[in-house]
This record gives structure tokens, sequence and C-alpha cells, in this order.
């Protein structure tokens, strides 16, 4: 069963690692800009008028901020999903999420001991990934 999800823990981050230097084509994000455009200039103040009434007005502001930060958020991921230069903040960083599966994957083999085969195997594993993420 452990060897299994760890199968299947290795597995996915090599898909992840597949599409390190791939981005986002451009035409998403600019149909994302204008679905966030369109609701919160036109849609979401006049949903709000027949609940809020006047009260509107002084929703509909707040509620284009919240929806713009969400944009915001995801262009600046969307750009760089896998955060090439390790001084940006923004997008995932590979790094430490193949840091932290690894340091998991030891504490579990710390309390279900797994065959020497399969600790060579993932020893090999984090030099070749070492060797990507450089």
């Amino acid at each position: 069963m452990v060897q299994g999800n760890v199968s299947r823990m290795r597995g996915a981050s090599a898909d992840v690692l597949m599409y390190l230097n791939e981005q986002i084509p451009l035409p998403y994000v600019h149909l994302l800009e204008l679905m966030v455009t369109i609701y919160t200039m036109l849609l979401a103040p006049l949903a709000l008028v027949p609940k809020l009434m006047w009260m509107s007005c002084i929703v509909s502001p707040f509620l284009t901020l919240f929806f713009y930060g969400f944009y915001v958020l995801g262009t600046s991921i969307l750009l760089d999903p896998f955060r090439k230069d390790e001084k940006s903040e923004e997008g995932f960083n590979t790094r430490a999420f193949f840091t932290g599966t690894t340091e998991t994957s030891r504490d579990i083999n710390a309390f279900v001991p797994l065959p020497a085969s399969v600790n060579e195997c993932v020893d090999r594993c984090e030099l070749c990934a070492d060797l990507l993420l450089c």
C-alpha cells in the first residue's frame, strides 16, 4: 500500500516537472481579463440592485476590488506558473514542493521501512531531480 502511494507520488511529481518550462497561452489570460471586466463592471452592479437597491452603488466598488484582486493574482501565477526565477515570490515553487515531498517520504520511510531496492531508487530520483531543478 505504501509502496503504491510512493509510486503514484513519484509519477505525479514527474508530471509536474514535465510542464516546468510551459507557459499558459496569452489568449487564456486575456479571456480571463475580459470575463472579470464584464462581470465586475456590468453584471455585478445590475445583479445587486434588486436586493440592495441604492446600497449596490456602495457595495459594487468593493466587489470590483475583490474580483480584480483575484484577477491580478491569477494572471501573475498564470504567466509564470512554476517560478523560474528563485527571487520571485509569484508562482508555484517547485523546489519547495520537491523538498517537502522528499522529507515527507523520508518520514514515512522511518515508520514503515521499504525494501532496500526502493530506497536506492528514491535516492537516484532525488539526484536526478536536483539536476533538473538547478
